[in-house]
């Protein structure tokens, strides 16, 4: 009598899977946890807000780099809702443009910009986005810096963007 017998089937099929849940288990941790140490050191907050480096966008923009770039004071209570930063398609060229929504006190209102005959696509876009009904925007005659308010519920709120590299 023959002391060792062939695994069967079903025990050689339950192996083989048993091995190919190792091997994905090992390749999937090669490949993840660099990914996850590099976003988890590289996600921390700049001029720009948060930049990855997989992507060409930055979000978390500060209200005080909003400012600078828009030219806008915003007033003391101002809150950041919504903001994002893009750099240029061109590697090197910096920051293509920023915007951001920002929550001011009831009664505060920006100065509107001369509109002739300017684009207020985005900033329109931004405040219907967010829901904000009775819209005032505003834009220079290029189109790089426009201006938008609106009320979100019972939120005053304005919406600003312009492109940095024109």
């Amino acid at each position: 009598m023959d002391e060792y017998a062939p695994p069967r089937l079903g025990r050689q099929l339950l192996l083989l899977a048993g091995l190919f849940l190792v091997i994905g288990l090992i390749v999937a941790g090669v490949v993840a946890a660099p990914i996850i140490a590099v976003n988890t050191k590289l996600n921390e907050p700049g001029e720009y807000g948060v930049c990855n480096p997989f992507s060409t966008r930055c979000h978390d923009v500060p209200l005080e780099t909003i400012s600078a770039v828009t030219g806008v004071d915003f007033p003391e209570g101002a809150k950041v809702i919504t903001s994002e930063a893009v750099e240029h398609s061109m590697l090197g060229m910096g920051i293509e443009y920023v915007e951001g929504a920002v929550e001011v006190p009831d009664g505060w209102v920006i100065e509107q910009l001369p509109d002739s005959p300017g684009n207020s696509t985005m900033v329109e876009q931004e405040l219907l986005d967010l829901g904000a009904d009775s819209i005032v925007v505003s834009s220079e005659r290029t189109g790089y810096l426009q201006h938008g308010q609106g009320q979100v519920g019972d939120q005053n709120v304005v919406a600003v963007w312009r492109r940095t590299n024109p």
